[in-house]
Parts: structure tokens; sequence; C-alpha cells
């Protein structure tokens, strides 16, 4: 099985003295430089797909995956939930991925990883700050008169209507249709998120969420330009 010589041997040029502060910064450079994330996913799949048929098995695709991270010490989710990601990309459902799929798994883990790092690191700054803070620090109480004249008016009823947005008939439509490649990656991305943040409701709910909650972005975008 490979085993990411690549990465490893232009990684070590630049190793920290902290490797997985280093793995992190590498991880952030990664997603922000999609030609540099592009080249590396397609020379690990290649060595992978050894017979040239264009798609590897996704179990070997989630060794991939733990490989490429472990080499460079970045903190992965749960086994269990790698694979639920990896068989997610799996569109065609025929157990394998294709580069297209794979690339977007490897993004939305190093997104994920990520994420988590990020938490961690303000969890443990919150952890460290004072249980309470000075009492000079603290603003002095208003007299009510004042705390009233701060309230912000009432908002004219026209302006309190909800807008209609997208509908759910427009999200089964935009699936059935199909998706360009950019906004495919993007659902894929939040619907990822929306799993391993605990949200209710099965893959399918999750993905139709993560459609929808784009198309609206991508409605709210063309609307102020």
């Amino acid at each position: 099985f490979h085993l990411f010589k690549t990465t490893r041997t232009v990684s070590a040029t630049h190793m920290s003295p902290t490797p997985a502060e280093h793995g992190l910064e590498w991880a952030k450079r990664l997603l922000s430089d999609a030609a540099e994330r592009k080249r590396l996913c397609k020379s690990e799949f290649d060595a992978v797909d050894a017979d040239g048929s264009g798609s590897i098995d996704v179990e070997e695709v989630k060794d991939l995956i733990f490989d490429i991270c472990g080499q460079m010490h970045i903190k992965l989710p749960k086994e269990e939930k790698v694979m639920e990601l990896v068989s997610r990309c799996d569109k065609s459902h025929d157990g394998s991925l294709q580069f297209g799929e794979f690339a977007t798994a490897f993004k939305v883990i190093l997104q994920s990883c990520v994420h988590e790092a990020d938490v961690e690191a303000s969890a443990g700054k919150e952890n460290t700050a004072p249980a309470e803070a000075s009492k000079e620090n603290v603003a002095p109480a208003q007299p009510k008169e004042q705390m009233e004249e701060k309230v912000a008016p009432a908002q004219p009823k026209d302006l309190l209507k909800p807008m209609e947005g997208v509908t759910d008939a427009m999200v089964m439509e935009k699936m059935q249709a199909g998706l360009e490649e950019t906004l495919q990656e993007r659902v894929n991305t939040r619907a990822y998120f929306l799993w391993l943040n605990g949200s209710p409701g099965t893959s399918k709910d999750h993905y139709f969420q993560a459609l929808k909650t784009e198309m609206e972005l991508l409605e709210k975008e063309e609307a102020s330009s």
C-alpha cells in the first residue's frame, strides 16, 4: 500500500519544532491553495490507483486519508466518521471513489480537522481565563430611564415580513437538474458538518438542508450584486 512518500519528503524540509502545529498550518495552506491541494490529491490518488481504472475503493480512500494525515500529525475524527464521509462522497454507490469524489472527501476532512483544532484552542483559552472579571471592569448599572432610551424602536410591519426565500420545491428541482462541481463541493461540505455536529435527520436530510442553505446564500449574493 502507498505510504505517502512524496508528501513526507516535501514536508520534512519544512518541519517545525511542534509537529501538530506544523500539520495544522499545512492543512490550512492546502485549504487556501486549491491548485496545491489538487496536485497532492492527484499524486496520491494515482499512486493508489495502480491499475489506472480511475477509481479506488472506499476502504483504500479511508486508509489513504489516515496515512496522509497521520504523516502530518493531524488529529482526525473517529474512524467511523471518516468512513461515513467517504461513503457519502460515493455518489454512484458502487463502493469506489473517482478522483473528484476523493478530492472532495479529502478537502472536507481537512476542514473538519482545522475546525476541531480551532474549537479545542478556543476551549483552552476559555479555561485559562479568570473565572470572574475584576469588579473594576464591571460597567456601572444604568438608570432605568437610560436603558429604556436604548431600546430599538419598533420596526414597521412590512419590514418584519420574512423573505420568501428558497422553497423545498426549488431545492428538489435543483437536485433533479444536477449541481455544478463548485456547488456540489460546497453542499457536501455543509452536509458533512451538519452530520458531524449531530444535527437531527438522515444523510438525505442533511444534504437537502445543505443544498437549501447554499441556494439561499447564492440568492442573497445575486440580490446584493
